[in-house]
C-alpha cells in the first residue's frame, strides 16, 4: 500500500447542506479512534455552506479540515475524484453532509480490519457494515445472509440480493485505480457502483459484517428520496454511459447469477437512458461487445419502447 499520513480519510461531497453537515462534525467530534483527517468538497452549494465552512475550520479540534470548492455543480464523482486525488488516509470513508455514524465507528473499522490476518489483507478491498435509520433506530435494507461474509460488491448485488443502503470503509490505494469517468457536458453524478465493481473485477473481496455504524437520514431535500422525483434527463448522459460499460463488462457475471429481473432491468435502462439522449437503437446496439448479449437485447425492444413511451416520454 502508499505511504499514508493518517489511517482515515473522511470525505463529505456537499450540496445544499449547510443545515446538516453539523452532523458528521458532531460526529467526527466524539470518534473513540482520532487518527483521522475529513476533506469536504462544496459542489458549488447556493446556500451558506462556505461560512458554515468556515466556522467548522476555526473550531477546537485534533483533526485536521481540508475543503475545496467548485465554481460550478459537476456532480458527486468530481468531488470524489477530487478528495480522492488528496487523501493521505490509508483508508477512505465517504460520509454523505447529511450523514451522522456512532461514537466507536473508526475503532470498529480498525478492529475488524485487524482480524484479517496480514497475509490475507492485500486480498481485500476493505470492509461493508449496515446503515440504521435513526428515527426508527430499524435497519435500512437487509442484512448480510451470514457475517462475516466474504464477496465482492458483484455478487452482493446479484448473486445476494442484497437491498438498501450500506456502508463501509475502502482501501485508498485500491479507490485511487477506479476513478469517476468525467463526461464533458455532463449532468448527474456518475453511478457510484463503478467504483464498486471495477474493485471487484480487478479481484479484490471485501468483507461484510452485520454491524450498523452508519445513521442513514431521508429528511434532507437532497436526500435519495427526495432525488427519485426529478426529470431522468437530468442524469440520462452518465447513467447511459455507465450502463454500457456495465453490461458490456458484467454481461457473463449477470447471467451465470441467475438474477434475469435485474438483468432485464439493466438492458431497459440502457435503452431508455440512450433514448432520452436521443441515441437510436442501432447506436445502443452498436456500443454493444458481445454478439449474445447483442441477441438477448434486440427482441427486447418493443417491450423496452413501450414502457419508455408511457413513463418517459414527457421528459423529451
Amino acid at each position: 500500500m502508499e505511504q499514508a499520513n493518517f489511517t482515515f480519510t473522511i470525505f463529505t461531497p456537499a450540496y445544499k447542506c449547510e443545515k446538516t453537515i453539523y452532523r458528521v462534525w458532531e460526529s467526527l467530534k466524539v470518534q473513540t479512534y482520532r487518527d483521522f483527517e475529513w476533506i469536504i468538497v462544496d459542489d458549488a452549494s447556493p446556500d451558506n455552506l462556505q461560512d458554515v465552512i468556515t466556522l467548522l475550520k476555526k473550531e477546537d479540534s485534533d483533526f485536521p479540515i481540508t475543503s475545496f470548492r467548485h465554481d460550478v455543480n459537476r456532480g458527486k464523482h468530481v468531488a470524489w475524484n477530487l478528495a480522492l486525488k488528496h487523501a493521505r488516509g490509508k483508508f477512505f470513508i465517504p460520509a454523505d453532509a447529511d450523514d451522522s455514524f456512532i461514537p466507536k465507528t473508526l475503532e470498529t473499522f480498525v478492529n475488524l480490519w485487524k482480524n484479517i490476518s496480514d497475509s490475507e489483507r492485500k486480498k481485500y478491498s476493505g470492509i461493508n457494515v449496515l446503515c440504521k435509520d435513526p428515527f426508527t433506530n430499524k435497519l435500512v435494507g437487509n442484512e448480510f445472509p451470514n457475517a462475516p461474509l466474504i464477496t465482492n460488491n458483484l455478487e452482493l448485488k446479484y448473486k445476494y440480493k442484497i437491498k438498501g443502503e450500506k456502508w463501509g470503509m475502502v482501501r485508498t490505494d485500491v479507490l485511487k485505480k477506479f476513478p469517476y469517468p468525467e463526461l464533458e457536458s455532463n449532468r448527474g453524478s456518475y453511478v457510484l457502483s463503478y467504483a464498486w465493481f471495477s474493485i471487484a473485477n480487478a479481484g479484490y473481496k471485501v468483507m461484510c459484517h452485520n454491524v450498523a455504524l452508519r445513521n442513514y437520514y431521508t429528511d434532507s431535500s437532497e436526500s435519495i428520496i427526495q432525488k427519485s422525483k426529478i426529470n431522468p434527463k437530468n442524469s440520462s448522459k452518465t447513467l447511459y454511459h455507465y450502463l454500457l460499460w456495465h453490461i458490456n463488462t458484467n454481461f457473463i457475471f449477470m447471467l451465470k447469477s441467475g438474477n434475469v429481473k435485474l438483468f432485464l432491468k439493466d438492458i431497459l435502462n440502457v435503452y431508455r437512458n440512450g433514448w432520452l439522449e436521443d441515441n437510436s437503437t442501432y447506436t445502443t446496439l452498436k456500443s454493444i461487445d458481445n454478439i449474445w448479449l447483442k441477441l438477448i437485447m434486440l427482441p427486447l425492444i418493443p417491450a423496452c419502447f413501450i414502457l419508455y413511451y408511457v413513463t418517459y416520454r414527457k421528459y423529451k
